[in-house]
């Protein structure tokens, strides 16, 4: 993975020149109250650097920022605003994100790969005291055990480049999600594990070309599987490379997080970072090519 810390100004420029687009399209959002001294494309550039320092401490990373470097944020504001400019970054990480999966979209890809990796809000013991999460976090199981927060959804191509995103909570199942904008535009082979065996929705996927491939359940009929068929199910593993590098580099695990807010922006910078650094050169990206996708899809 390419890292930012060496290419500040560039991840800049990409944040500031979709700032910029929104600004002329009318979409940015208007703060109310004191004009913060930072950017908005200031902060989206902060919060993608501290998931790549994996410093899950604010104000931590605030007093790193403003002793090693302070030549490229030297207008600091109080602690306070710093940590309400992270949290409303969220908007921006999301739409921005969303672009970008979009053009991967346009790529021609050999195969798709979709799975789930949870993502707990708080330790399973304290799921009863927990407030920020308005009702919306539920329990989940997986292969490690009991979790209560959320899921996240992807859909990775061949390059595992992220072609799909969604949410959910941590009870839903994961066939549930294929439907609607995750798998918008996309056809051929679709390889995911036995969560996603789901007759009813083999069959939606079939109708707009997208078939599901997974292993059979021990009492489920077998048919017999072509060589590439086995090809294709060799490489369901490979996006679990996805997940440990957002997980373990780029930290999007956010325990502890004191607001709703604060825990989905840390999560889509980390998803924004891995969609940035995927790319060899960040100055591939043709602006103009990404921001004039439909904003509303």
């Amino acid at each position: 993975m390419k890292k930012i810390m060496h290419n500040l100004e560039e991840v800049y420029i990409l944040n500031d020149n979709f700032v910029k687009f929104l600004e002329q399209q009318n979409l940015k959002r208007n703060p109310v109250g004191r004009k913060s001294t930072l950017s908005v494309s200031e902060y989206m550039t902060l919060i993608m650097l501290q998931q790549e320092l994996g410093i899950r401490i604010n104000k931590v990373f605030y007093f790193l920022i403003k002793n090693l470097f302070q030549k490229h944020f030297s207008k600091l504001p109080s602690y306070q605003q710093f940590n309400e400019g992270l949290r409303y970054t969220l908007p921006y990480l999301l739409l921005l994100t969303s672009l970008l999966i979009n053009k991967n979209k346009k790529k021609k890809a050999k195969f798709y790969i979709v799975d789930s990796t949870p993502l707990p809000i708080c330790a399973n013991a304290y799921r009863y005291n927990l407030k920020i999460d308005f009702g919306l976090a539920k329990t989940g199981k997986n292969l490690n055990g009991w979790f209560h927060g959320f899921k996240a959804h992807l859909i990775t191509n061949h390059n595992l480049e992220i072609v799909g995103l969604c949410f959910s909570d941590g009870a839903k199942k994961d066939y549930n999600v294929l439907n609607g904008n995750m798998i918008k535009d996309l056809t051929g082979w679709l390889i995911g594990d036995k969560g996603y065996i789901c007759s009813q929705v083999s069959q939606n996927l079939a109708k707009q070309g997208l078939f599901l491939l997974t292993r059979t359940r021990k009492n489920m009929k077998k048919f017999p599987a072509t060589n590439y068929q086995n090809y294709l199910l060799s490489k369901r593993e490979t996006i679990e490379t996805v997940f440990s590098i957002l997980k373990s580099q780029l930290n999007m695990i956010t325990q502890g997080a004191k607001s709703l807010l604060s825990f989905f922006s840390k999560i889509f910078a980390a998803i924004l970072l891995y969609c940035i650094c995927k790319t060899q050169n960040l100055k591939k990206y043709d602006y103009l090519d990404v921001f004039s996708l439909n904003l509303i899809s």
